[in-house]
């Protein structure tokens, strides 16, 4: 749509950069979004739920050169975003250069940090979900990144909730929105501790992470694809350790030796979120 930019996965967003002192959007939906001007985050997110469509994102600034960035805080799942418009207090400027690295994380909820920024116990509620704050989200810009994140809250290697015949959409909720996806240096997979039922995997789990493994390195042919391995109580967490092990000794045997295991010491990053 030529009128109109469209996009729904969490951590998705635009930048634009103006010579003037202020500028607004025209967007709705996605509910909240954390705003950048010249690389301070706004102290404020950005709530597009309001009906007037409108919203100032930069105000009274000194007359120059300036960058905003836009990111979505909340999962694809409550719609996408519709941008029609940007107006500046100034002359618009061609677009800010694109990071040179390329990060995709692929996964659940720990991917798009619900709840990070709700008190502990009190997950629920859009306005807790931070994907700025997840930990990809801060390994990018610890990196100089830009990053990708085709997660949701619940989602699994198989079953109903199974990521994969979601993962080349461009909107999460649309079937038939999938398009390019942009070639990555580095794929994160961080997903299967929602295929675990009272300690039993689901049924098909390895050869379903397998599968999923195969669809990556369809879309990034030369990426190193890292799984992480959930950290969990009790057995769980060897348990799901020796199952993504045999999807990617799979992986191997089919001549695919850029698939490698990754601890992220999760556990010292639990505590930052809600943890129910």
């Amino acid at each position: 749509d030529p009128a109109a930019v469209r996009f729904s996965w969490p951590g998705s967003g635009f930048a634009f950069r103006f010579r003037g002192t202020g500028a607004s959007v025209r967007m709705r939906g996605g509910s909240f979004f954390t705003v950048l001007v010249d690389g301070e985050e706004q102290a404020d997110a950005l709530d597009v739920s309001r009906p007037q469509g409108v919203f100032p994102v930069a105000r009274d600034l000194p007359r120059g050169v300036h960058t905003v960035e836009v990111f979505r805080r909340t999962e694809g799942v409550v719609g996408p975003t519709t941008v029609t418009g940007v107006s500046v207090e100034g002359d618009p400027l061609a677009a800010p250069p694109r990071p040179e690295r390329q990060l995709e994380l692929i996964g659940d909820s720990w991917l798009t940090a619900l709840g990070v920024d709700a008190p502990v116990g009190a997950c629920d509620g859009l306005a807790s979900q931070n994907h700025f704050r997840s930990w990809g989200a801060l390994a990018a810009r610890t990196l100089g990144a830009e990053v990708s994140t085709v997660a949701f809250g619940g989602s699994g290697v198989v079953g109903a909730q199974s990521l994969s015949p979601l993962y080349e959409r461009v909107l999460q909720t649309e079937e038939g929105s999938e398009g390019t996806i942009q070639p990555a240096d580095v794929v994160f997979v961080s997903i299967g501790a929602n295929d675990l039922a009272e300690g039993t995997l689901a049924d098909g789990f390895v050869a379903g992470y397998a599968a999923l493994l195969a669809q990556v390195r369809a879309q990034h042919p030369d990426a190193l694809v890292a799984c992480v391995y959930p950290e969990l109580e009790g057995p769980d967490t060897a348990t799901l350790r020796t199952a993504i092990d045999e999807a990617i000794a799979q992986r191997d045997e089919a001549g695919d030796a850029r698939v490698m295991g990754a601890d992220i010491e999760l556990p010292a990053l639990i505590d930052l979120a809600c943890d129910e």
